[in-house]
């Protein structure tokens, strides 16, 4: 396992509380004091050793860690986000569309979806940040990043139920969730954590017909 790699396994392991913030801190100071080329005054060994020690609070105060539509993880997980936001799928999720139908109190008619969406967790590779500028979200082997999304089913098809009288199309709209990321555009491709683009829902989008005058 690299160096990289390794820090951020030790950083999970702090935010779930079964790594010490402390033992790091000493095991990375005296590696760095075993390297001639890196020795350390002893105001610099303070200030790292301060920073490191607040390290904890700064990771679980991180924004991406209070998203649960985010997974970081080598496989893609199998469960649904436990949050107030998805209670609504978390009784369909992964059944068919018969056992999804819901008939309302005082309806004769079963409902249905006007445009059928399905949930998946999706590894984003490439999209936009909230500048409408193209990035590349970070995908590392052992850390892929996931997100848990909606997308139509038949995108751009016809919507259900419609009047006749309009044109109706299934269209994907996006969500914003706070991912790793390197901008395109961006001189030294620097990497850094922000909100980009996402799938977030399926909507339907109607369009009066046009009726020439007879």
């Amino acid at each position: 396992m690299c160096v990289r790699q390794r820090l951020f396994w030790i950083l999970i392991l702090i935010v779930l509380g079964l790594y010490s913030s402390t033992a790091y801190t000493d095991d990375l100071l005296n590696d760095l004091q075993r390297h001639p080329t890196s020795q350390l005054t002893s105001t610099q060994m303070a200030l790292l050793k301060g920073r490191m020690n607040d390290l904890h609070e700064h990771i679980a105060e991180h924004p991406a860690l209070l998203q649960s539509s985010l997974w970081v993880g080598k496989r893609k997980p199998t469960f649904i986000p436990s949050i107030s936001h998805f209670r609504h799928i978390e009784n369909g999720f992964d059944r068919s569309e018969k056992g999804n139908r819901k008939i309302k109190r005082g309806s004769t008619y079963p409902s249905e979806e006007i445009c059928n969406t399905e949930t998946n967790w999706l590894q984003v590779n490439m999209t936009t940040d909230l500048y409408n500028k193209p990035v590349e979200v970070i995908q590392q082997e052992e850390l892929g990043q996931y997100v848990f999304s909606f997308r139509c089913s038949t995108v751009h098809g016809p919507c259900r139920g419609i009047s006749p009288l309009y044109e109706s199309e299934c269209t994907e709209r996006l969500g914003w969730v706070y991912m790793y990321y390197r901008r395109q555009d961006s001189p030294d491709k620097r990497a850094q954590w922000g909100p980009v683009a996402v799938p977030n829902h399926c909507a339907c989008k109607i369009t009066p017909r046009f009726f020439p005058e007879l």
